[in-house]
């Protein structure tokens, strides 16, 4: 056990709850959200991150290599739809800022911000797919071959 107050080892960070708003009633009569929602959400976003940072961290690690960035490239399609269906706003920003953090605490500022580029690119290779998949007919012959 750690000697610092509340912190079962050291080196122990929470983790901020990502999905918490500024609610002032916890009833669902009075506009807030059960707390088993939030839970439930906030073990979710926690989960979807940390699978984030563990790809991210494996594409580090192996030093971009071809499997590392397939993989970082096949999970982009996945982490996009999942943060466009929010209701929040926030959600993404709060996302890659922790990743980030967690990566920054990890590697450095420096690695840490082209791993989340890296991150960023491929979610916009995805989100670009994905909008050539809904409307095929909206691009030229010339990107059509």
């Amino acid at each position: 056990m750690s000697s610092l107050k509340g912190r079962p080892s050291h080196g122990y960070r929470p983790v901020p709850l990502p999905t918490a708003p500024q609610v002032v009633s916890q009833t669902p009569a009075d506009g807030g959200r059960a707390w088993g929602a939030d839970q439930e959400a906030d073990r979710l976003v926690r989960e979807r991150i940390a699978r984030c940072v563990s790809m991210l961290v494996y594409y580090q690690k192996d030093g971009g290599s071809w499997s590392a960035a397939n993989l970082l490239y096949e999970e982009a399609p996945a982490l996009m739809r999942w943060l466009s269906r929010s209701p929040d706003e926030g959600l993404k920003a709060r996302v890659l800022g922790l990743i980030e953090s967690d990566l920054r605490d990890r590697y450095g500022l420096e690695t840490a911000r082209r791993l989340r580029l890296a991150l960023l690119r491929a979610l916009e290779d995805a989100e670009e797919t994905a909008r050539d998949a809904s409307t095929p007919h909206m691009r030229t012959k010339s990107e059509a071959q």
